[in-house]
């Protein structure tokens, strides 16, 4: 298909057209060809965008191609029925081959739909196909295909959204309801020291209930992931309360404070701090990208002015009036 071709243009492939040069014409019977294969063909670009899709995608997806051509696929296709075929996506650009899942098919009750979905040229082309299911087995692979999905977008060690997961739901969230409003970068000071002095075990200990306490202190506008080491990013969105300066900067000193509470360690108790660097998307048209690195800038600003050098980690014997008891 020629890409010099506007979304418009592919538009009127769709619709009765007069004085369809030989070009067109060409590529209109390809699309006609294409139309009588027995399955749902959808063609996405890297963004999501639908490139092309044939007239049996409309049984698939419940919605007219004239509709979605252009378009991101979720703006007009609820996400929840879609979820495979996120990651199906963002694995098939990653590794540039071809990758296959079963899930429950969106239109028929009791069946399943094989979603088979291949590298070609920059873009994804995906074909669904319905396929009776003749045993539990199927619906077993895919118990499991969903179960192995959720746990390979966590952190091993912390349990939360890991580097890769976190930025695909920024960019799913920035797409679906705009971009951030701004975003945290986080790092727990002198972590080496912990680990030199006590052990990558009480490393991992303090990791896991810093993770849980930053969790904790946000709501759903808020998007809670590590991106390794002691870092960690906070996305927050426009929620149902205005996100101020001033109230990102109330987050900010109750994830501090949350953080400072003692984590206990056998008879010892380990107290950490919290370097945040903040960076604000005043004009909502700053990349993902650029927010990271002015957020990594305030961070280290942040250490800098509040004299974060110094060892803060301290360690002294367990008092059980003070102590929070963290079970793993």
């Amino acid at each position: 298909m020629d890409r010099s071709f506007p979304h418009r243009r592919l538009a009127s492939w769709y619709e009765p057209e007069t004085n369809l040069n030989p070009r067109t014409y060409s590529d209109a019977q390809a699309i006609k060809a294409l139309d009588q294969v027995p399955a749902g063909l959808i063609i996405l670009d890297g963004r999501m965008v639908v490139q092309y899709l044939n007239v049996h995608s409309e049984n698939y997806l419940g919605v007219r191609r004239i509709e979605l051509l252009g378009r991101n696929i979720h703006a007009v296709v609820p996400r929840v029925g879609l979820s495979y075929i996120d990651e199906l996506h963002s694995h098939v650009l990653q590794s540039r081959g071809r990758a296959s899942l079963m899930c429950r098919s969106l239109r028929l009750t009791g069946r399943f739909m094989l979603i088979t979905a291949s590298f070609t040229d920059g873009d994804v082309v995906i074909l669904l196909r319905d396929i009776p299911v003749q045993d539990s087995r199927y619906q077993s692979l895919v118990r499991a295909y969903g179960n192995l999905l959720a746990k390979s977008r966590r952190d091993h060690l912390t349990g939360i959204l890991n580097r890769s997961a976190l930025y695909d739901e920024i960019s799913v969230l920035s797409r679906d309801s705009g971009s951030p409003t701004s975003l945290l970068f986080i790092d727990i000071d002198d972590f080496k020291a912990i680990n030199d002095k006590h052990g990558h075990v009480c490393g991992d200990l303090v990791l896991r209930t810093i993770a849980r306490r930053l969790v904790d202190q946000c709501d759903d506008s808020v998007v809670v992931g590590r991106v390794g080491g002691d870092e960690f990013v906070a996305a927050i969105f426009q929620g149902k309360h205005p996100t101020s300066a001033t109230q990102v900067g109330v987050l900010v000193e109750r994830m501090r404070l949350s953080a400072r509470r003692p984590i206990r360690f056998g008879d010892t108790h380990v107290s950490v701090d919290l370097s945040v660097g903040i960076a604000y998307n005043e004009h909502d048209n700053i990349c993902l990208t650029d927010l990271l690195s002015e957020a990594d800038l305030s961070l280290y600003r942040d250490k800098a002015t509040r004299g974060r050098d110094e060892t803060r980690s301290q360690v002294r014997p367990t008092l059980p009036s003070e102590v929070v008891i963290v079970t793993d």
